[in-house]
């Protein structure tokens, strides 16, 4: 797993770069918070083919003795992949914390994407506004 988790950093600082493009800031805290729910749901959701692959049909053939198709483990691959994906994006969503401006510099309209600290993961309720700022490799 240490083998690949700076490579999943740098896709997940990927994924941030591009959303912040695509996307404005949050309107509010409850629309970030939204947005983590609907994300961590889609990798909850891709899940699925996946563990019907692996535990209902490879399970059976082994079962009954017989050899997993190759087609089988391309799919299992695939669902897999597509699981990576939506957790790099629920990983992303760590980065969209919100916390309101407070003072002169309030806005009531607007929140700021937020970003966490490298180091262990911090409440959310500590996140303060700040820059966005890449995880380290």
């Amino acid at each position: 797993m240490d083998a690949v988790r700076k490579d999943v950093r740098r896709l997940v600082n990927k994924e941030l770069e591009a959303a912040n493009k695509r996307f404005p800031q949050f309107a509010s805290p409850h629309e970030g918070q939204n947005v983590v729910r609907e994300e961590l749901e889609e990798a909850e959701r891709a899940i699925v083919p996946l563990k019907l692959y692996i535990e209902t049909r490879m399970w059976n053939m082994v079962k009954a003795n017989q050899t997993v198709p190759k087609d089988d483990f391309k799919a299992i691959r695939e669902a897999a992949v597509n699981l990576a994906v939506e957790a790099i994006q629920v990983a992303v969503c760590r980065h969209c914390a919100v916390k309101p401006a407070v003072g002169a510099a309030a806005k009531p309209d607007r929140v700021d994407h937020v970003a966490c600290l490298s180091g262990p993961p911090k409440p959310i309720s500590i996140l303060y506004r700040k820059p966005v700022v890449k995880l380290p490799p």
